[in-house]
Order: structure tokens, then sequence, then C-alpha cells
């Protein structure tokens, strides 16, 4: 589900985040059954999944099950029987993980699992869970929240908008991304957002529970990114005063430029460029801050939460 309005509450997102999480059934597999052989049970993830850890092609498996499903069904069954058969010795299990009754993710099991509601658990008890949360994903494959700082607002030269402090945070319940909080920039007309790599820290990457106390680790964190926020307003200022990198390329190697540092179409990089060139007309100066403003916007129309936040936070590094 994705939540996208111009503000949410922490107790949307926790609530919503607590209905996916109460559907979860993990298992240990020591060997196939019907169950786990079925093309039908999977997510598209979950089934890409499985065919890395027992040796097939997911797109090919949902292509053939479109016309045959019963032969899609016979090979996964032969890919597992063989692979439990070669991995008899060395006893090689793995977790499935269901939500809401359907397969997401064939995990390792050495793989530490984090889920959603604890990060809500340590949100909770953070200054995070005072602030508005915008355009999240929650998914059982994904988490990215979005934490806007509503009460300090800030402005650069040129730019009449409200800018404001926003966290990113993002885990995943398969090992798509660890548990994870990045510090950027929120720019309140146009719904867009900044990345600023140079602060993003990882609260964990392997969870083991009982051995490292989270909450706290992350209130650190936290502190220290907040700590970091004049430097953050200041790289914007001077990104707003400071010409583009694009000013130094003619026309003809401005396109071949933006598709090769965001690997854009050439559509998609023309579309940023129309959108730098406006952000340079509202501002009065063809700045880093513009393409900044440019890419960032670009990125919001992008429904894939992983091209997305790629994109933003190459945003700053490129302009």
């Amino acid at each position: 589900m994705n939540i996208k309005s111009n503000t949410i509450p922490f107790e949307v997102i926790d609530k919503r985040v607590r209905e996916v999480t109460e559907t979860e059934y993990t298992y240990l597999v020591t060997e196939p059954d019907s169950h786990i052989c079925d093309v039908s049970n999977y997510s598209e993830y979950g089934l890409n999944s499985l065919g890395k850890l027992v040796g097939f092609l997911a797109n090919f498996i949902l292509d053939l099950a479109e016309s045959n499903e019963e032969l899609a069904n016979i090979i996964i069954t032969d890919r597992m029987g063989r692979y439990f058969h070669t991995a008899r010795e060395n006893k090689k299990q793995f977790y499935i993980r269901e939500f809401n009754g359907k397969i997401y993710g064939a995990l390792s099991n050495r793989y530490a699992f984090f889920d959603d509601n604890a990060v809500c658990d340590i949100l909770a008890n953070s200054p995070l869970s005072t602030l508005k949360y915008q355009e999240s994903e929650i998914t059982p494959e994904r988490l990215h929240l979005r934490a806007i700082d509503l009460d300090n607002p800030f402005k650069v030269t040129g730019d009449n908008s409200n800018l404001f402090f926003v966290y990113y945070i993002d885990n995943s319940m398969l090992g798509l991304s660890a548990f994870k909080v990045r510090l950027g920039v929120f720019r309140q007309i146009c719904s867009n957002g900044m990345i600023v790599p140079q602060h993003e820290f990882t609260v964990c990457k392997a969870v083991h529970r009982g051995e490292r106390n989270i909450a706290d680790e992350f209130n650190a964190a936290i502190l220290s990114i907040s700590s970091q926020r004049d430097q953050l307003i200041n790289l914007v200022t001077f990104m707003s005063e400071q010409k583009a990198a694009i000013e130094d390329l003619n026309d003809m190697f401005r396109t071949m430029y933006v598709q090769k540092k965001l690997n854009l179409s050439q559509k998609e990089s023309f579309e940023v460029l129309e959108l730098y060139d406006s952000y340079s007309e509202t501002y009065g100066i063809k700045s880093k801050w513009a393409m900044v403003s440019a890419i960032t916007e670009f990125a919001k129309g992008i429904e894939n939460i992983e091209r997305r936040t790629l994109i933003e936070s190459r945003a700053a590094s490129i302009a």
C-alpha cells in the first residue's frame, strides 16, 4: 500500500505497518512440498528469491505459468528436489516468509530478521514519533518512510518556498534493505526531497535479538545526524549560489551528461532539463540547487521506490 497525502501522523503509519506484520508466517523448509512448489502462491519477488536460491529463472516460470501452470510447477518441484538432494550433506535449509497467505520471500537460514513492527516500536520512542510523514511505502517487501520536521523551516537564496529537514527511513523484512536512516531536504511546494548521502547512517545490517539495544543506538544516531543540520543548510545555500555543472557543457552534451549520471532514458533526460530551465527561471540563476530541484521533482513521479531514492540520492553530487 502506498500512502500519499500532504502529511500523515505517525499513528497512521504504525497502524498500517502492524496490519501487514500481523499476517506474517515464517517457517523453515527442509524438503519440498506442494505448497511451496505452486507458482500461484508466490509474489513476483518471492518467486524471484526462490529461483535464485534453488536455480530457476523466475521470469521464465512466470511467463510459462500463463500458458501452462502445471509445467511451471513441475519445473519448480524439480529444481527444489535437486536443491535438497545435492544439499543434503551440507544441511541446506531456508526460510519461507508469507504475508496474508502469499509467499513473499525465500531466505537463508542464516538471515537475521528485523521486522517493520520492530522499526515502529523504535520510532514510537524516538523524536521521530512527533513528526509528520509523507509518501510512505508499506509492503511486506519494503518499508520506506519520510518523516518531515515541519517545525523548523528554512529558506535559501532565490527560493521563496519553505524547506524542511526530512528523515528517510528504510527497512525490509525480506533483505532488500537494512534498517537505515538518511537526512535530506523536503521542499514544500513541489513535494519533493533531496537525500544527502554523506549524512546517511545505517542503524543495523544484521540484527541478532538480545545482543544490541537498537532503540538506544537509533536515538543516539538521530541526535548525531540532527547536530549536522547547519552543515546541510550551508550545503543547500552553497548550491543555490553556485553555477550548475551542466553550464560548463554545450547543449549537445547536456542530455548525455544527465542520462549517464542518473541512468535515465533520453526522454527522461529531456524532462529533467526542462524542469531545470523552469527552476532556473524561477530562481533567477542556473544554479546547482535548480538542478537538484529538477532532479528530485522528476524523481517523485517514479513509482519504484528503489529507483526513486537512488535518483534522489545522486541529485546533489551531479548538480
